[in-house]
């Protein structure tokens, strides 16, 4: 458990790069666009050069969106690790059965303690 909490700073500090490189790639595919609208180009023209502003940005965040995806399902995966583990270690034994036994004759303990 003590290798866990590396384990999930390093996805979170990834997936806080990730979302910047996203953010930056569309900002300046935007930037793009908006300065080919400034340019003298026919509608074609722009229409032509907008599509490739527009696929280049598109296979740049592509990537970056897979990368994240995939953090996604680790994290999601090392969640119910950690709560599995957590349950495991709340728990008197590893079985139901003998779980519960010893939960009762604990209970049943604690009753004859007396209490103020």
């Amino acid at each position: 458990m003590t290798t866990l909490l590396p384990k999930v700073l390093e996805i979170e500090r990834r997936q806080l790069a990730d979302c910047a490189r996203v953010d930056y790639a569309i900002t300046k595919g935007e930037d793009e666009i908006a300065a080919l609208e400034e340019l003298c180009l026919g509608p074609n023209e722009l229409r032509r050069e907008a599509s490739v502003v527009r696929d280049r940005t598109v296979l740049a965040v592509r990537e970056v969106r897979n990368n994240m995806a995939k953090r996604a399902i680790t994290a999601k995966n090392m969640q119910g690790s950690l709560i599995e583990s957590l349950r495991q270690r709340s728990r008197f034994a590893a079985v139901d059965t003998v779980d519960a036994s010893l939960r009762a004759r604990c209970f049943a303990s604690l009753e004859c303690i007396p209490t103020f």
